[in-house]
């Protein structure tokens, strides 16, 4: 702009020189105008020229900003909200122009804080000092961490600069601020357990670094993690601290020991008949109960739940007491007596005490039973047989003549409900046998379960189902006396197929006959004609044998073999001839 101001001002002064020769020629004054500017001009063009030479004076030199880290402290006491630790970093700078703002980065295990788990106060420069304070939040953990200070400035026309120092510092302490126990109060029973719920503020603390303390431990204790259990009634303050004890907690713990019993047991009608409605109203004492508690009720009857033959009503607990309601339900319910047990959780409320929640209801039949009998009071079986026991039950038209069966030994012989034996394995089981209506009126049947047949006196041939070294003179009673039958059901039959009684002699032929279809042969040993004893006609028979007259088949040629070598030979014979005469 100055030069084209110039160029004008030097084309105006030409004009006017050229037009000034004229104006000298008429005026002589315009020769003193003309001089003056010629001056102006020349001073200005040397000016022009000055200032397009070089200049001879210094530069000003490039300003280096430069960063100095303090000291760091670190606080961990009185935290605000969200605050888990306050860093202060104290900072000095150089040739940093005031207002200006530092950058700040903090990392950790090499990783980037992210920027909303911290806040930055105080990073701007005044008069070459700054004081950074980092709130590091709630996600701090204890460890190293390094800061990182950058400002970033130019040099020359273009070029950015960032300049960076770091430095480190670690977390070692992040107290606790709060505890919160979300309970404000806790009511319990007796032996009962509970967790408190609590937090703590930063969460980033265990069960470990907590002290969990009751007042009083003879009504609740407390363990680590919160469990409390009531130990007795009572009142006392569960407290969770911190472990230097200047943060804590506290919650109200009341344990209530509940106690029942049974005050009074009634019925309408009086008399509750099997089959026809009736109504059991129990009027039930509950102390230290808290409203709409429910009761538990169980009723037994020969110490099976039969709790599901009776409507129950009337078990919530209202003003520390319950009228409890039973019905029986008609087509279910027996007559006799039933026991009601009253329970709260399932539990006898107090075991020393559990006559005072019990008690007895009795359903009446209208036509009693008054006995009961067995068919047998022992029973003989083999192993996989199944036996029902038949009782006789008076008067005829009793109304319930239910029996309740059950084995005392299991593994051995089972009963069912119907009174069917099962055996199972070989020993002996006793089956008890209760009237449903009176168990007062009781039998018992011994079950031996056995092998089919056995015997200490005679030989037994279980493959070909024979029985031999029976003596002559054996009586039927004497017989079965050294015989062990697995059965209860046998007889024996003479040869002619007629059935002998206990004062008859058993002889060759002669059988004996378990459940119809075991079926043995007895030999008696030397007699061949089946009379069970020895005679001369025995020992004709022999003879008559021996010489081959006569053969002797069969049972009748096995009696014949005396000296059971499985040959009749003379020897038999001689023993028997010494036999007959006695030597």
């Amino acid at each position: 702009m100055k030069k084209e101001i110039i160029i004008v001002f030097v084309t105006v002064i030409a004009v006017i020189l050229i037009l000034g020769t004229t104006v000298t020629a008429a005026f002589g004054q315009g020769q003193a105008l003309f001089s003056a500017l010629k001056t102006a001009f020349l001073n200005i063009q040397q000016s022009e020229l000055r200032a397009e030479e070089p200049s001879t004076e210094e530069e000003e030199p490039i300003l280096i900003p430069e960063i100095t880290i303090g000291k760091i402290i670190l606080e961990s006491d009185n935290m605000p909200e969200h605050v888990n630790q306050i860093v202060t970093i104290p900072v000095t700078t150089k040739d940093i122009p005031n207002e200006s703002v530092i950058n700040v980065k903090l990392i950790k295990d090499g990783i980037d804080v992210p920027q909303e788990d911290f806040t930055i106060e105080g990073n701007t420069v005044t008069d070459n000092v700054s004081t950074i304070k980092l709130n590091l939040g709630e996600n701090t953990t204890k460890g190293d961490y390094l800061v990182e200070l950058s400002y970033e400035y130019l040099v020359g026309q273009d070029a950015v600069e960032v300049l960076k120092q770091q430095a480190s510092f670690t977390v070692d302490t992040i107290k606790i601020k709060q505890i919160i126990i979300e309970q404000p109060a806790i009511s319990m029973e007796k032996n009962e357990t509970t967790i408190i719920t609590y937090k703590v503020v930063p969460d980033l603390f265990t069960d470990a670094d907590l002290k969990f303390i009751s007042e009083n431990e003879d009504v609740a204790i407390i363990t680590e993690g919160g469990l409390i259990t009531a130990v007795g009634r009572g009142e006392t303050n569960i407290k969770i601290t911190s472990l230097d004890g200047n943060v804590e907690a506290t919650c109200s713990v009341t344990v209530l020991e509940p106690s029942i019993e049974i005050k009074e047991v009634t019925s309408v009608p009086e008399q509750v008949l099997q089959g026809e409605e009736g109504t059991f109203n129990v009027k039930i004492a509950a102390e230290d109960f808290q409203n709409e508690k429910r009761l538990d009720v169980i009723i037994y009857k020969h110490q099976q739940d039969i709790t599901g033959m009776f409507e129950v009503e009337g078990n919530i607990i209202q003003n520390n007491e319950a009228n409890l309601i039973l019905k029986p339900k008609t087509e279910l319910a027996t007559s006799g007596e039933y026991t009601i047990v009253v329970t709260y959780d399932g539990k006898p409320i107090d075991s020393e005490n559990m006559e005072k929640q019990s008690a007895i209801i009795k359903i009446h039949g209208k036509t009693p039973i008054t006995g009961f009998e067995v068919e047998r009071d022992t029973v003989k079986m083999t192993v996989g047989e199944e036996r029902q026991i038949n009782t006789i039950i008076t008067p005829e038209d009793a109304q319930n003549k239910k029996l309740i069966y059950e084995s005392d030994n299991p593994d051995v012989a089972s009963v069912d409900e119907n009174g069917l034996v099962e055996s199972l394995a070989l020993g002996t089981a006793k089956i008890t046998i209760t009237s449903d209506e009176d168990a007062t009126l009781e039998k018992v049947v011994e079950v031996r379960v056995m092998e089919l047949i056995g015997t200490e006196e005679y030989n037994i041939d279980l493959e070909n189902r024979v029985i031999k070294n029976i003596p002559e003179n054996t009586t039927v009673e004497f017989l079965l006396q050294n015989l062990q039958i697995g059965s209860d059901n046998y007889r024996i039959e003479n040869n002619s197929g007629e059935t002998l009684t206990e004062a008859a002699l058993v002889g060759t032929g002669s059988l004996l006959k378990i459940n119809e279809s075991e079926i043995f042969n007895i030999v008696v040993t030397g007699d061949t004609n089946g009379d069970g004893k020895i005679s001369i006609t025995d020992l004709s028979k022999l003879k008559l044998h021996i010489v081959k007259l006569e053969i002797l088949e069969n049972f009748p040629l096995m009696g014949a073999d005396i000296n059971q070598d499985g040959e009749t030979t003379l020897t038999d014979l001689s023993r028997m001839k010494e036999y007959l005469v006695g030597m």
